[in-house]
């Protein structure tokens, strides 16, 4: 069982959110048998032109890809590329308890706080965390 349109999906396309993929993953998207099952049956909307729209899902599945290749998961590829040459503590994806306690909140476009997320089914697109002052040297 194949998606055709999925075979035809690019590394450049994921990377530049050109994919069609929408913004977010449906609700009900909960495990890895889910987002198969979604990705088997999707299909792009109609478009003659290539457009950009970010998507955790491209950017999700492009994370997996990494992982796959690499034969690391995509904390620890976070971590050997980007937090240690930077000399950034090594936070990444999982942050340890007794720093939790310093999480911004998030709002909702109402005002209401939000939970974090603590799915890992698209951890490219939602959960690289970092202090202030790794961010700034992340920023640089």
């Amino acid at each position: 069982e194949k998606n055709w349109v999925m075979r035809r999906i690019t590394l450049a396309q994921l990377a530049s959110h050109t994919a069609g993929f929408p913004f977010e993953p449906p609700d009900s998207l909960k495990t890895p048998a889910d987002l198969k099952q979604y990705l088997l049956a999707w299909k792009p909307a109609l478009s003659s032109e290539p457009f950009y729209q970010y998507s955790n899902i491209g950017i999700g599945l492009l994370g997996r890809i990494l992982e796959v290749h690499d034969k690391k998961n995509l904390s620890q590829l976070y971590i050997d590329r980007i937090l240690s040459p930077l000399n950034m503590s090594e936070i990444g994806f999982n942050v340890p308890s007794k720093l939790k306690s310093y999480y911004a909140q998030g709002y909702s476009a109402t005002g209401k706080p939000t939970p974090h997320e603590e799915s890992d089914l698209f951890s490219a697109g939602y959960f690289l965390k970092m202090t202030i002052n790794d961010f700034s040297k992340f920023l640089q």
